[in-house]
């Protein structure tokens, strides 16, 4: 029995969309392994440590003895120490390099020697022992990035796992926060609704060291297509977030085919001289027009301006169909792209990185 199989069997039933709980729909996995006489339950058990598993042929070169050993001593609270210093651990990897060296294999002998002859430390002394590092602070950095037709489908959580491990190949250490779980310390902008492309997105994130000079091409050589970062700044300290200092959005719409544009100017200056506007939303009504900042046509499609963090923040779907309803056949679909975000001061409005003294 393949896995593979299963997984396509049940994405040929219709199963779209799992990481979302609203799309998720248990039942057509279990059918997709039950028509293969397949217990679900018997391949998310615990695995036997000596039998074969799936990934043996995915080895770096440590053989299986040796994880079998490391999982034992985990489960019991034991520390392996670091064979850079101390005795070899027979992880399979002395045939490669540096455990090849000659000279650093007979180190690591004479270091086996003594450790037989002295009891080893406890997992608590061994943490003990280790020494205290006082890190220099973090570097924050904010890039800011387009995400184009490719990646639209792209959410917003995982355009962050994708950036953490673009980081991880690029070799550029992310600081990690405090607390047991720790986690990189990446922090987006307003989160952009999926289906919609952008020009200006906008992350923030801390590093160990400086980034490199050539930081946008080291680090697009990483990101998949449709992600392209096209500057960076550092950001002094106190500076705030981006998610609170963001208050303004700007969206373009484009759709194909009738109405014209233009003949939305009605319905366009309709909306506008309206003091409310109330939509439904699940069981309450509520108003949006106050977070509509501007509506106008332009070219062959509208922009939109929107107001963040006001109590009811309109979406561009709640503003397009009072102008559409008039129509007998509004446009099927519509591209949306983001093409600002802005941080307002005094009046003016500044994107995220024409705040930064430095960018």
């Amino acid at each position: 029995m393949c896995i593979r199989d299963r997984v396509r069997a049940a994405w040929a039933a219709g199963a779209r969309f799992d990481a979302w709980t609203d799309h998720f729909r248990p039942a057509l996995w279990d059918q997709a392994f039950e028509s293969a006489g397949v217990d679900m339950q018997s391949l998310l058990a615990a695995k036997d440590p000596s039998a074969p598993q799936p990934w043996d042929d995915l080895s770096k070169g440590l053989n299986h003895a040796f994880l079998v050993r490391e999982r034992e001593k985990a489960l019991a609270g034991d520390v392996t120490g670091d064979c850079a210093s101390g005795p070899c651990t027979d992880c399979g990897m002395s045939k490669k390099a540096p455990c090849a060296d000659p000279a650093r294999r007979r180190r690591s002998a004479g270091r086996s020697a003594n450790a037989a002859q002295s009891p080893a430390p406890s997992a608590r002394q061994a943490v003990r022992r280790l020494p205290l590092q006082r890190a220099a602070p973090p570097l924050r950095i904010r890039m800011a990035l387009r995400k184009g037709p490719e990646a639209r489908f792209t959410s917003h959580l995982d355009l962050l796992r994708l950036f953490v491990r673009a980081f991880r190949r690029a070799r550029i250490r992310l600081a990690l926060s405090q607390g047991f779980h720790a986690h990189p310390r990446i922090s987006p902008g307003p989160p952009l609704p999926l289906g919609y492309t952008s020009r200006a997105e906008y992350i923030d994130f801390e590093v160990v060291d400086n980034v490199p000079a050539a930081f946008e091409r080291i680090i697009n050589a990483h990101l998949p297509a449709g992600i392209e970062v096209l500057r960076h700044a550092p950001v002094p300290e106190r500076t705030p977030a981006l998610d609170g200092a963001v208050g303004l959005a700007v969206y373009r719409i484009e759709w194909d085919g009738p109405p014209e544009a233009a003949s939305l100017r009605p319905a366009v200056a309709s909306f506008l001289s309206n003091n409310a506007f109330r939509v439904r939303r699940g069981e309450k009504d509520v108003d949006i027009r106050l977070s509509v900042a501007d509506l106008s046509v332009q070219g062959n499609g509208l922009v939109l301006s929107v107001r963040l963090g006001t109590p009811a923040t309109a979406k561009v779907k709640e503003v397009l169909d009072p102008l559409f309803e008039s129509f007998e056949e509004p446009p099927l679909t519509f591209r949306v792209e983001r093409t600002g975000l802005f941080i307002e001061r005094q009046g003016q409005r500044l994107t995220p990185m024409e705040v930064l003294p430095h960018a």
